[in-house]
């Protein structure tokens, strides 16, 4: 088995019509996961190899209107918490929307390529995948794209943080405590992944998503990754 997207330009849409309030009644756990999908594209988008200056705003307007004007707390956590907050709603849909036309022009990284396998061989919702890789692949590309964790880090907690570390740090940190919060787990094995699931995981790991990761990732390590957040 194998997940596999369908692209043409024949599918691309002469208008799209975002409605906040069509996603009011959604149950808390759709809001969770599909938020943290978009959130997840939004910064795989913002570190791909393939990100532009251009690719790489889009995807700073779709994370400030996350973290940014909302009291202090992040859009997706007010849209679990307060279904009913209209700008909560109203900047999760325009997040979302950002990170669809960013990811259509600079590509994903390790979260999704990992997210996909998760689907095919353990059956995680895809919003749920994104949601629980995410930390982990922050953490792996951590190297390699410091700067970029670290102004998303001054982003997301809407502080000058002088110090580097302590921004990069506090971008993975904030990631996390959002996905407990709305209560996503942070063990594979709390979405149904077993341990004779991996090397299938890994192998369906290397689809077009995985391209775009800042860094590459063999199969070895990506292997011990995975069997240590089991």
């Amino acid at each position: 088995p194998f997940k596999k997207s369908l692209r043409s330009e024949r599918m691309l849409p002469d208008v799209v019509l975002v409605d906040p309030e069509l996603t009011v009644t959604c149950p808390a756990s759709v809001t969770a996961q599909s938020g943290m999908d978009a959130i997840t594209q939004l910064i795989e988008s913002f570190i791909s190899i393939r990100a532009t200056p251009f690719t790489r705003e889009i995807c700073r307007r779709g994370l400030r209107a996350v973290f940014e004007g909302h009291g202090g707390e992040p859009a997706i956590v007010r849209a679990v918490e307060q279904p009913t907050d209209r700008r909560a709603r109203e900047a999760m849909s325009h997040a979302a929307l950002l990170s669809g036309i960013a990811l259509a022009n600079s590509g994903l990284g390790m979260a999704h390529g990992v997210a996909a396998a998760l689907g095919v061989h353990a059956k995680v919702p895809h919003g749920l995948a994104c949601a629980v890789m995410l930390p982990i692949a922050m953490r792996a590309n951590r190297e390699i794209v410091s700067n970029d964790f670290a102004e998303l880090g001054r982003l997301f907690s809407g502080r000058e943080i002088r110090d580097e570390d302590e921004a990069i740090e506090t971008s993975i940190d904030i990631i996390q405590q959002i996905n407990d919060r709305i209560g996503i787990p942070s063990r594979l094995s709390d979405i149904g992944v077993e341990p004779d699931q991996i090397p299938a995981i890994v192998r369906s790991s290397r689809g077009n998503s995985m391209n775009g990761n800042p860094r590459e990732i063999d199969d070895v390590e990506l292997t011990d990754l995975l069997e240590s957040h089991l």
